[in-house]
C-alpha cells in the first residue's frame, strides 16, 4: 500500500510539473528568439524547440491551436502547419488570415532571421484574443518553406489546397528577414 502511495505521489508531482503554466517563461525581446531558434530549417531541432514554444504560448494563454503534418499526394516534409482560430463562431464566411513563415529562409546559401516575424506574430495573437473582429481570423506558423532555387511553400500550398472558401479571405503575409 505505501509503494502504490508513493508511486501516485511521484505521478502527480511529475504530470503536475509537466502541465504547470509556470514552466513557460516568454521570450520578451527578437534577441531571445534569434539566440534559441535561428537558424531554424524544416525537421531540425531549432524548428522542433520553436514549435514547442509555440504550443507551450498558446497553452499558457489559453488560446486554442492545431497542429498539423505536412503532406500531400506528391510529397511529404517533416515540418507542420499551426493554425490559430480566433472569433471561430462568426456566421460570415470571410475570414482574415495572416501567415507567418516557420523556417528561417535560406537566401544566396545563407540562413535569413524571421525571429522578428514570428515574434511579431505571437504579439498580433496575444492582443487580438479578446478583440472582436467580426470576421474570422486565422493565424497560420506555415512550416516547409524554401526560398533557394524552387521557392517552395509547401507548408503555405497544403493550406491553401485544403481551404474551402479561400475565395472570401483578406490574406496577409508576414515575412520579415534579416541575416
Amino acid at each position: 500500500m505505501r509503494f502504490i502511495f508513493i508511486i501516485f505521489i511521484i505521478f502527480f508531482t511529475l504530470n503536475f510539473n509537466l502541465h504547470s503554466e509556470e514552466n513557460f517563461t516568454e521570450f520578451e525581446n527578437y534577441s531571445s528568439f534569434k539566440d534559441n531558434f535561428f537558424p531554424n530549417d524544416e525537421g531540425d531541432e531549432n524548428e522542433l524547440k520553436l514549435i514547442n514554444y509555440i504550443e507551450k504560448f498558446m497553452n499558457f494563454y489559453k488560446i486554442s491551436y492545431s497542429k498539423k503534418k505536412i503532406e500531400g499526394d506528391l510529397y511529404t516534409t517533416n515540418s507542420y502547419n499551426i493554425e490559430i482560430i480566433l472569433n471561430s463562431q462568426s456566421t460570415t464566411e470571410e475570414e482574415i488570415i495572416v501567415i507567418c513563415p516557420l523556417n528561417s529562409a535560406i537566401y544566396q546559401q545563407e540562413f535569413q532571421d524571421n525571429s522578428l516575424t514570428i515574434k511579431i506574430m505571437l504579439n498580433l495573437i496575444k492582443l487580438s484574443k479578446g478583440f472582436n473582429f467580426n470576421k474570422k481570423v486565422i493565424f497560420l506558423f506555415s512550416g516547409a518553406n524554401r526560398r533557394e532555387n524552387d521557392y517552395e511553400f509547401w507548408g503555405l500550398r497544403n493550406y491553401i489546397n485544403n481551404k474551402i472558401n479561400f475565395n472570401k479571405s483578406i490574406v496577409l503575409f508576414l515575412d520579415i528577414l534579416s541575416n
